[in-house]
């Protein structure tokens, strides 16, 4: 099913299509991009960035945490600390009640970079927000933050699901 267009709005686009998925996919498209554009020359990743800023907004993190809050897998989280750790962006250490596992940090150049990648998020939801008016940011803020939290939960349960089926095993 499909939405009309109301005929006064200049577009190409003729018809909307009901699956927002695909709308989804176009605007991660958009902002990688932009972010891509910006960040070329610093060779900075969306990955680092989202992994800089889950960091700062929550502090020291266990890499499962950290891969829950970027909805990242295992390995590639690894593979991307190694790397941020290698450049000294994030330092890491063993947690004291598990020495299997790692917790990661922010080192003071991970934090600089931190800013210059906030500078140029918040400098790309300017771009994207100008046509809108504030209530429909604050409307599509709070519609991707209830979409995120669900995926997560999801995510969550399913991954718990599976630990358990491979203790029983």
């Amino acid at each position: 099913m499909t939405m009309k267009r109301k005929p006064e709005e200049n577009s190409v686009i003729e018809e909307i299509p009901k699956n927002y998925c695909i709308l989804a996919l176009v605007f991660a498209r958009i902002v990688k991009r932009e972010f891509e554009l910006q960040f070329q020359k610093q060779e900075i990743s969306i990955t680092t960035c989202c992994i800089l800023c889950a960091l700062r907004e929550h502090g020291v993190l266990s890499q499962t945490e950290l891969a829950h809050h970027i909805l990242m897998d295992h390995a590639t989280i690894t593979r991307s600390i190694n790397s941020l750790e290698e450049r000294e962006l994030v330092t890491r250490i063993k947690r004291l009640d598990d020495k299997r596992a790692y917790l990661v940090s922010l080192t003071p150049i991970g934090k600089r970079l931190n800013t210059k990648c906030m500078k140029v998020m918040d400098k790309l939801s300017d771009e994207i927000a100008e046509p809108l008016d504030s209530d429909d940011v604050t409307h599509l803020n709070n519609c991707l933050k209830k979409i995120i939290s669900i995926e997560k939960t999801k995510i969550f349960h399913s991954n718990s699901k599976d630990e358990c089926a491979s203790m029983g095993s």
